[in-house]
């Protein structure tokens, strides 16, 4: 035995999405901006709390006063050889 479908009367259709095509971008471009900001968010902090940007920092002092150091020591080797 075949099973009938039933005939549905014109206008009886259901609408699953109600929602236009232009909601559904401006849904889309509000959630991509989202995410951008929450994962902007996360790599800055990550650098924040990081050890490495300390170390770095540390090592940035280090080569300025090892390049005044090496200054000061060739105006003195100049005037030692004049």
């Amino acid at each position: 035995m075949k099973k009938e479908t039933p005939v549905r009367k014109p206008g009886s259709e259901r609408r699953v999405c109600t929602m236009n095509t232009d909601e559904l971008i401006v849904i889309i471009l509000m959630a991509g901006v989202l995410h951008l900001l929450v994962l902007t968010m996360v790599i800055r902090n990550a650098i924040n709390q990081s050890k490495l940007t300390d170390r770095l920092a540390e090592l940035t002092d280090e080569v300025r006063m090892l390049r005044r150091e090496l200054a000061r020591e060739k105006a003195q080797i100049i005037d030692k050889r004049v």
